[in-house]
């Protein structure tokens, strides 16, 4: 392949396996800062979903309006 995608589907797995890596730092920062997510909580699907955004709302207002305290990433 050597760098030069051949078609739309290399195109769709390489933007795929992008996003699935940064969706995979941001649990493992979210595991580490929200012991919730260390274990599948027992709360119905559409709870988790909004648990997963009040949890990356509270970690963004926690880095912009925390700084001299130990919120930000290491």
């Amino acid at each position: 392949m050597g760098g030069i995608l051949q078609d739309a589907n290399e195109l769709f797995n390489l933007r795929h396996a992008s996003l699935r890596n940064v969706v995979e730092r941001l649990f493992g920062i979210f595991k580490s800062r929200f012991t919730i997510f260390k274990t599948a909580p027992p709360f119905p699907f559409k709870i988790q979903a909004e648990l997963v955004l009040a949890c990356a709302g509270l970690h963004n207002y926690l880095r912009k309006e925390c700084r001299s305290m130990n919120f930000q990433l290491n």
